[in-house]
């Protein structure tokens, strides 16, 4: 694979030129619009599944099979997808990092990936992951910035409507396509992922690079980021856009539970009366689509994909 310092770019560009061939056709940009922009309706949240279902069954294999896979469309389509990870991340960290900034000491930038990944879908504590690496914070920021700047890490800040408390709470940390967690944390089987309880994680992420690729084709330039406020009151993911906040649970069972509502019912509860703009919820899993109430919508991953 040839080398560039704008391999992640590219990339990122191959990926939205693919879901523009992909999607466009069958008019599901429009209605990914009107999700993230404040204006989805249940006429639309119909409509939206309708469309998606007409090539259903590839669509539900695409999504359980890459929620560790690569997003990529090349890597995507290949038998051996671990060779094409494996090469891109060998060429990211030889080549393109050195020909942005002077990463003298290779295994510690290597080591500073493999802890972002460690700590997937956790709020980010600079001390503590540098202390593991043995760097300093400084480092570890700088090369997380360096990260940022590829386009191989998204930084998701906390959701407040104080700006204070957006800076002083600790960031979460995302690769930008779950084949490059996968890659860094040793190519794990789906089933040990699956025992081992990491495989929600990767759920997550799965969920945000999607929604991120969508976010891309508007031209209000969403803010995505997640709320919490204790360790049950918390949401994967707010997608802020137009003046309006739209908050997205991120599951990765089949069957729809209540308690999956705790955290979405928290956060109205938490900025009622504050005139914030929470025209619905939206919950994404690997069920069925379904609308749980009036502001509810529950859309299976294959329906972002």
């Amino acid at each position: 694979m040839a080398g560039s310092r704008t391999a992640g770019l590219m990339a990122l560009v191959a990926r939205m030129n693919f879901l523009r061939r992909t999607t466009v056709g069958d008019s599901l940009e429009p209605a990914m619009s009107k999700l993230l922009s404040g204006s989805f309706s249940p006429q639309d949240f119909d409509a939206m599944v309708e469309r998606a279902r007409w090539d259903a069954p590839a669509r539900q294999t695409y999504a359980a099979s890459h929620l560790c896979h690569p997003l990529f469309p090349e890597p995507s389509s290949s038998d051996q997808p671990e060779l094409w990870v494996r090469d891109y991340l060998s060429t990211y960290i030889e080549k393109d990092v050195q020909s942005l900034a002077a990463v003298g000491n290779v295994a510690l930038f290597r080591a500073c990936l493999r802890q972002v990944a460690a700590r997937t879908g956790s709020p980010f504590k600079w001390e503590p992951a540098a202390q593991e690496v043995g760097t300093t914070s400084v480092t570890l920021r700088k090369y997380a910035g360096l990260m940022e700047q590829t386009y191989n890490l998204q930084r998701l800040d906390a959701f407040a409507v104080n700006p204070v408390k957006r800076v002083i709470k600790a960031p979460k940390l995302y690769l930008s396509d779950p084949g490059l967690l996968w890659g860094l944390r040793g190519f794990e089987d789906l089933r040990l992922l699956e025992a081992s309880g990491m495989l929600g994680a990767y759920m997550e992420l799965a969920v945000i690079c999607e929604i991120t690729k969508w976010c891309a084709l508007e031209p209000t330039a969403p803010v995505l980021r997640f709320w919490s406020k204790t360790a049950v009151s918390e949401v994967d993911l707010v997608v802020s856009n137009r003046g309006y906040h739209i908050p997205f649970e991120i599951k990765l069972g089949e069957r729809f539970q209540l308690k999956w509502l705790r955290g979405l019912e928290a956060f109205d509860a938490d900025h009622a009366g504050l005139g914030l703009a929470i025209p619905y919820r939206v919950i994404v899993h690997n069920g069925e689509s379904a609308q749980f109430d009036e502001r509810t919508f529950l859309l299976p991953l294959w329906c972002l994909t």
